[in-house]
């Protein structure tokens, strides 16, 4: 009998030994395995997690991976709708700009007619009626064409044609008719005049179009990178919920173990309360667990718009494929397409041409002016005559401000203008610094983040194996219920802290891609600047003003 207990403990010392040595074989494995990680774990069938959930069977549980959740964030976010509703009235102030050039073509038309009737009573001598008729028909086209220069050609085309018509003693009949026509053009040499003074107002109803576009960009992007959020946060708490379940599983086996251990009298009675304890705790964890998945479940329906009876399960299988980008190449992308950056680079060119306008505006008024018109008259009874005549000229204007508050307010809005256009040009230079430190700090947090998972997924490791371990040092009375328990928490920790890390990685990544201006390309979403659908909708088809 001595003989067979000295066997079975020699055995059982060896299982001792042989698990010790897993584990330092693993760790030191895992010391030289620097490979990144490639792929988290993704759930299993919602029906899986509603069972895991507690759901009732008629719950509306549905499957939705990463993309799926961006779609529809685009499709159905009212604050998508509101920017594409500004996008038409911006559209129109654009085209009103640019149409500074096209010929304004007006038509003015007035018609009238009217009766007018006397009767004379000279006491019985004579009595006497007559009536008038007169009617008007006016048509008067205009014709204003401005010119780059700042050059306006004006042409007017008058007509109207007068018929009266008189019954009663004195009859008569009588049509007047007139038109005439007169093209007219004026160019200023200095004031108002020149290419860039009257280009200006086009070259910054422009710039604030891209601004415009540029707003529309990064509001949808936000909107998608809000989806990003808020579902890798469903996607965490479902992996804490996870390891909350699997970790109670443990604790309550451990439980288990330790009353059949109790039986047997390999373990005292009063030890029983630390494992019961830790049951206690965990169930708190998975019960803590559930609730912020539910809060993360209304935050993501409630940003897609989605029934907030219903269970979406993230399916997504997390890529972590390392990500090398290079500080220079992104700098140089976020100056192409980082909203605030531009912002600052068109603001300094408005104030340059705000500058040219204000300069302008300081100058004498100096034009050219030159026309010629035609005057047609017909009489009917009546002879018709035509006449014709021309006429140019320089007109100058030159008022001087020499004293008082409006030279004050002539040379203030100069020094408002130059110094607006110094205080641009700073706060460019200013963004200029600031994008780079942004970036700079974007890309070395997607280093940072990476190694950081690769770290924690090491640690997750050992701290299994540690587990796993010290599980068998217990199992021939080399341990007590204390480590184990302790064991088990490094463990939860261990993982709560991958999936945090996992999610910090792929979050650096969708904020480096919000900086670059990249968010809507990453994930393949066409970006059109006019809905074309809402812009028909909104046109205006009536024709004049009724």
């Amino acid at each position: 009998m001595k003989l067979r207990s000295l066997a079975f403990t020699l055995m059982l010392s060896c299982m001792a030994l042989h698990g010790v040595w897993l584990f330092l074989s693993s760790a030191a494995a895992a010391e030289t395995d620097s490979s990144p990680v490639i792929e988290e774990e993704a759930f299993g069938e919602s029906g899986d997690m509603a069972g895991a959930m507690h759901l009732s069977p008629e719950a509306k549980v549905v499957n939705m991976t990463l993309t799926e959740a961006v779609q529809l964030s685009v499709r159905r976010n009212v604050q998508v709708q509101r920017e594409y509703l500004t996008r038409i009235t911006q559209k129109y102030s654009l085209e009103e700009e640019e149409a500074k050039f096209i010929p304004n073509v007006n038509l003015d038309g007035t018609a009238s007619f009217g009766v007018s009737g006397a009767y004379q009573d000279t006491y019985g001598s004579s009595k006497s009626s007559s009536s008038t008729q007169s009617s008007k028909l006016a048509i008067s086209p205009n014709v204003v064409q401005k010119i780059p220069t700042g050059g306006e050609f004006t042409f007017t085309w008058a007509n109207s044609r007068t018929r009266s018509l008189s019954l009663g003693a004195d009859s008569s009949d009588s049509v007047d008719s007139t038109s005439s026509w007169l093209l007219k053009f004026t160019q200023p040499l200095l004031k108002d005049g020149g290419y860039d003074y009257n280009m200006a107002s086009v070259r910054i109803a422009r710039i604030n179009e891209q601004s415009n576009i540029l707003s529309l960009r990064d509001s949808i992007s936000s909107v998608v990178s809000s989806a990003i959020s808020y579902y890798y946060a469903l996607y965490r708490n479902f992996r804490l919920v996870q390891i909350a379940q699997a970790s109670l599983e443990r604790s309550r086996k451990l439980l288990e173990q330790n009353r059949v251990r109790i039986e047997m009298g390999r373990m005292a009675a009063n030890d029983i309360y630390e494992s019961e304890s830790d049951v206690a705790n965990q169930e708190l964890s998975v019960e803590t667990a559930l609730n912020d998945l539910d809060a993360a479940r209304l935050v993501l329906l409630d940003h897609l718009e989605l029934d907030r009876s219903m269970y979406i399960i993230p399916v997504e299988r997390i890529q972590l494929e390392p990500q090398n980008p290079d500080y220079n190449e992104c700098l140089a992308l976020a100056k192409r397409n980082n909203k605030d950056y531009l912002g600052t680079v068109y603001a300094e060119e408005t104030q340059e041409i705000n500058l040219l306008q204000v300069k302008n505006q300081r100058m004498w008024n100096l034009s050219l002016t030159g026309q010629y018109g035609e005057d047609y008259t017909g009489l009917a009874p009546g002879d018709d005559y035509k006449k014709n005549g021309w006429e140019a000229g320089v007109e100058l204007s030159a008022p001087v401000k020499l004293f008082g508050r409006d030279a004050i307010a002539r040379d203030k809005a100069l020094v408002d203008a130059k110094v607006s256009l110094r205080r641009a040009q700073i706060n460019l230079h200013k963004a200029e610094l600031d994008l780079g430190t942004s970036i700079q700090n974007k890309v070395r947090n997607v280093y940072t983040q990476l190694k950081q998972v690769n770290q924690a997924k090491r640690s997750v490791d050992l701290a299994r194996k540690k587990l796993e371990v010290e599980q068998v040092r217990m199992q021939v009375g080399r341990s007590t219920n204390f480590k184990v328990v302790s064991y088990q928490n490094d463990l939860v920790s261990a993982q709560q802290t991958e999936v945090n890390r996992i999610i910090s990685y792929v979050s650096a990544l969708t904020e480096l891609d919000q900086a670059l201006g990249l968010t809507l390309d990453t994930w393949r979403i066409e970006f059109v600047t006019q809905d074309e659908k809402l812009l028909k909708e909104m046109e205006v088809h009536e024709w004049g003003y009724f």
